[in-house]
């Protein structure tokens, strides 16, 4: 979905793999976002639940807040499947130091609840004593997520998340009676609402 231009909804995961490829130790001081975040996106939503275990993430930045940092990240405390929990300042007492042709690999996962943001990572360095910046982009284009529109009451005591939404596409375990792949419906018509 993505290479087509898929927008991932509500949490996004990336692995984001270093490599020390300086003569003297790289150390990485920090991590930020520069981001541009407006109203959540409303075209099409395919929506399809995951079904298994979450891979552990160790970075997270929380879009909602007015300057998101680096938090400690960790698989919600009541299991797989529920928003990931952050907490605390990652880098306010952690530092990385990269040796040349040394790696590290850092799970960073972003969340919105309010947004579409587009956005790329900035890591602070220390290069030879002297302070450097370096963004992480995806391929030269910004990462991108956004959040899903939130419910609104349709009747006393129902609740509808896709209304606001074009169309959707219902996939995973909410369409295991189809064998087709993919269940259609225009909540903006009227018809039922699901997710």
């Amino acid at each position: 979905m993505r290479a087509l231009g898929g927008v991932e909804t509500t949490e996004s995961t990336i692995e984001l793999e270093l490599e020390g490829n300086r003569q003297k130790p790289v150390r990485i001081t920090g991590m930020k976002l520069d981001a541009d975040c407006r109203a959540p996106l409303t075209d099409t939503l395919f929506f399809s639940p995951p079904q298994g275990d979450l891979p552990t993430v160790k970075i997270g930045f929380d879009l909602d807040r007015p300057y998101p940092i680096a938090q400690y990240a960790k698989e919600h405390e009541q299991g797989p499947g529920l928003p990931t929990q952050f907490s605390g300042d990652y880098f306010a007492d952690r530092k990385y130091e990269l040796k040349p042709g040394e790696q590290a690999t850092f799970r960073l996962t972003t969340r919105t609840y309010k947004h579409y943001c587009e956005y790329a990572f900035k890591l602070e360095l220390l290069v030879d004593s002297k302070p450097e910046t370096q963004t992480i982009d995806n391929d030269g284009q910004p990462f991108r997520i956004s959040a899903k529109i939130a419910p609104k009451r349709v009747r006393f005591n129902e609740w509808a998340t896709c209304s606001a939404y074009k169309r959707v596409y219902l996939g995973g375990a909410l369409n295991a009676m189809n064998s087709q792949g993919w269940w259609t419906t225009s909540p903006s018509r009227g018809k039922e609402d699901f997710c």
